[in-house]
């Protein structure tokens, strides 16, 4: 599938004739051919043993067939597909990766963001969080929405603390879904 971008970093699919099917995530920065669903809150995993995203080049992106696995989920004639790409501009928006730290962690980026989404991807139970700075215009950030769930926004403590900066944005604690030590995150932050 041609995507019109270079370099992309990120892409959400979805199959909108089957709502069973869930949100399909690729991201630069998890194992090769690994994948995330944006409304769950799995851990990566390989689409060589459950199908998937893959092949993403500068141009395109493909997908993966395995026995067992029914591609409909992804690439099925029957169905209509959407599918969001993106990649980092300058100035603009930031798609990377951190470790966490169970400390005060700076990730910097090269502008002030307004909308930041974290996802804890190499152990399973993280959600995808999100920050803004509408809902919280003054530091820190507490109040978080969660993609993966229908909740409203909540405050779910100083752990889960994020402070905008001019340069990027700060962790504050160690919540184990946006910054424990030992454990990787994605993310995605828009101007």
């Amino acid at each position: 599938v041609n995507h019109g971008l270079t370099d992309a970093e990120m892409i959400i699919l979805k199959d909108l004739d089957d709502g069973t099917n869930n949100w399909r995530v690729w991201h630069k920065d998890l194992s090769a051919n690994h994948w995330l669903y944006l409304n769950l809150t799995n851990q990566e995993a390989s689409a060589a043993t459950d199908g998937g995203i893959r092949n993403v080049d500068s141009n395109s992106f493909g997908f993966i067939q395995t026995s067992g696995f029914t591609i409909e989920a992804v690439n099925s004639s029957a169905s209509d597909y959407i599918a969001y790409v993106w990649k980092s501009v300058a100035g603009y928006s930031k798609i990377g990766s951190y470790a966490g730290n169970s400390s005060t962690n700076k990730i910097t980026l090269d502008f002030a963001p307004s909308w930041v989404m974290i996802k804890l991807y190499d152990v399973a139970g993280g959600n995808w969080f999100i920050y803004d700075n509408k809902r919280n215009p003054t530091n820190p950030a507490d109040l978080q929405l969660e993609a993966d769930t229908s909740a409203a926004e909540h405050d779910t403590g100083t752990a889960y603390e994020l402070d905008f900066l001019s340069d990027g944005f700060e962790l504050q604690g160690g919540g184990g879904a946006v910054n424990t030590t030992g454990r990787n995150y994605i993310y995605m932050a828009f101007k």
